[in-house]
């Protein structure tokens, strides 16, 4: 799955806008709480078949980060 793929897919999750989903952005910025932003991980896993862990997300703040994350399960 490509990078702009897995982005379309983050703003489809998180219901916003996918112009607002840049890799610069925090991810805390396009999310009201963060019960939001762990909801919509564990949809992103669902929707890929993939499984995340804590320690695959410490450090992980903004959209290209977690596209990283998401990219080397996938691989």
């Amino acid at each position: 799955m490509q990078r702009n793929e897995l982005t379309a897919l983050l703003a489809k999750l998180l219901k916003i806008d996918a112009a607002r989903v840049t890799e610069n952005a925090r991810l805390t910025d396009l999310v009201a709480d963060s019960f939001v932003l762990i909801e919509t991980v564990v949809e992103l896993q669902e929707e890929l078949d993939i499984t995340l862990v804590q320690e695959d997300l410490d450090g992980v703040v903004s959209v290209s980060q977690l596209l990283d994350v998401v990219t080397a399960k996938l691989a």
